[in-house]
């Protein structure tokens, strides 16, 4: 059995020196290259804006069958990123293969627009001193510290309920 990537693609069948000119030439008729040198996909796209394309009855991920092709073999564990940030574009060249984990911080995603900020929104740093760590997500301790001494003195703001131990 094949080992299998995004989409459920066997990446051991497509191999750097199997794609014949001809599959190659077939496979460039789909794509406008744009006067900034990107190779724009002209023919079907999956659900996310990806490139699709069936290489000997299969399908692939247009940018992974070009990447392989001119490029060679993606690394196990590896997956394409694309740096133009064109996900129909095909072009080798805006491509380089990362860990999952680089991908999804490059990303635009939430997580990683989380990930990639330096100061919470009160402008204090994320700095070893100051965050708290709760699973995977950051605190800021400043800011923890103001709402906490916000909070008792709003809870004790009235004169007569002091807290004590006794209830009579």
């Amino acid at each position: 059995m094949y080992k299998t990537h995004r989409h459920n693609e066997p990446r051991s069948a497509l191999q750097p020196g199997r794609i014949t000119r001809g599959e190659w030439l077939r496979f460039m008729k789909k794509v406008i290259v744009s006067p900034d040198g990107h190779w724009l996909w002209q023919a079907g796209l999956d659900g996310h804006n990806y490139a699709r394309y069936r290489w000997r009855g299969k399908p692939y991920g247009g940018h992974l069958f070009a990447f392989i092709a001119l490029r060679g073999a993606i690394p196990e564990g590896f997956e394409l990123d694309h740096l133009c940030r064109i996900r129909h574009c095909v072009n080798p060249d805006c491509l380089e293969a990362v860990l999952q984990i680089i991908n999804n911080l490059r990303s635009e995603s939430i997580t990683a627009i989380h990930a990639r900020k330096t100061h919470c929104i009160h402008g204090h740093p994320f700095d070893e001193e100051n965050t708290l760590h709760y699973g995977s997500h950051r605190h800021c301790r400043a800011c923890r510290k103001i709402r906490s001494k916000n909070y008792l003195a709003r809870r004790y703001s009235n004169k007569n309920e002091v807290p004590c131990d006794d209830h009579d």
